[in-house]
C-alpha cells in the first residue's frame, strides 16, 4: 500500500485550520442565537426544522466531498477541507441570517 506524501507546506495546515476555526465560531454564534430564540420563546417552527434537519445534510455532503478529494488523491488537509466546507458554509451563512 502506497502512503500518500503529506506536504510539509504550513499553508496547507493554516488553511485548514483558518477553516476549522471559522465553522467553530460561526457554529458557536448560532448555538447563541438560537439558545436565545427557545429561552424567549421566539423561535419559528420553520426554524426549528432547520436546526436538526441541516446538520445530517451537510454533515453527509461534506463526506461525499472528502471522499471525492480522497479519491482524486488529495492531500490530508484538503480532504479535511473538503469535508469541512459545507459545515462551514451552512454554519456561517446562519450565524450572518441570525444575526440581523
Amino acid at each position: 500500500m502506497a502512503r500518500t506524501k503529506i506536504p510539509l507546506d504550513p499553508g496547507f495546515y493554516m488553511d485548514m485550520l483558518w477553516q476549522q476555526n471559522r465553522l467553530a465560531l460561526a457554529a458557536t454564534e448560532t448555538i447563541w442565537h438560537r439558545s436565545v430564540q427557545m429561552a424567549m420563546g421566539t423561535m419559528s417552527p420553520a426554524e426549528n426544522v432547520s436546526m436538526w434537519m441541516e446538520k445530517p445534510t451537510a454533515v453527509i455532503t461534506g463526506m461525499e466531498k472528502a471522499a471525492l478529494a480522497a479519491v482524486a488523491g488529495k492531500s490530508a488537509p484538503q480532504i479535511v477541507s473538503a469535508a469541512l466546507a459545507p459545515m462551514t458554509a451552512k454554519a456561517s451563512a446562519n450565524a450572518k441570517r441570525l444575526r440581523k
